[in-house]
C-alpha cells in the first residue's frame, strides 16, 4: 500500500490512545480485553480504530480495569467525577489511600 494511503496509527479521536495503551499495558489481545469487560473483540477493534466510541459502561470497566490513577480518565469519560465517586463511595476512598501507601512503599524499597 502507498505510504500516503496508509491510515496512521495516531489517526482519530483522542480516546483510542488510552485504550489502545491500557490493553498493551495488560499484555492481552482484543479478544482476551472483550472478555474482560464483557463485549466482542470487534467492538474492542472499533474503539482503537475510532470508529465507535465505548458507551459509559463501556468507559467505567475500562477505568475498574485500569486501576489508579489511569481509572479516572475512563470514569471522567463516562461521566464520573473524583469528587463525586468519593463523597458517595467512601471505601474508594480508603483503597485509593492503600494504593497511594503501598506505591510510596514500594518507591522507598527501590530507593534503598
Amino acid at each position: 500500500m502507498p505510504k500516503a494511503l496508509r491510515k496512521s496509527k495516531n489517526s482519530g479521536p483522542e480516546w483510542t490512545k488510552p485504550i489502545r495503551e491500557l490493553r498493551d499495558r495488560l499484555r492481552l489481545n482484543q479478544a482476551e480485553l472483550g472478555r474482560r469487560l464483557h463485549y466482542s473483540a470487534m467492538a474492542i477493534s472499533r474503539w482503537e480504530r475510532g470508529e465507535q466510541e465505548p458507551t459509559d459502561r463501556g468507559y467505567i470497566e475500562l477505568g475498574n480495569l485500569a486501576g489508579d490513577p489511569a481509572c479516572w480518565y475512563f470514569w471522567g469519560r463516562a461521566g464520573l467525577h473524583n469528587e463525586n465517586l468519593l463523597r458517595v463511595l467512601p471505601e474508594l476512598r480508603e483503597r485509593l489511600s492503600d494504593a497511594e501507601l503501598a506505591s510510596r512503599e514500594r518507591g522507598a524499597i527501590t530507593a534503598m
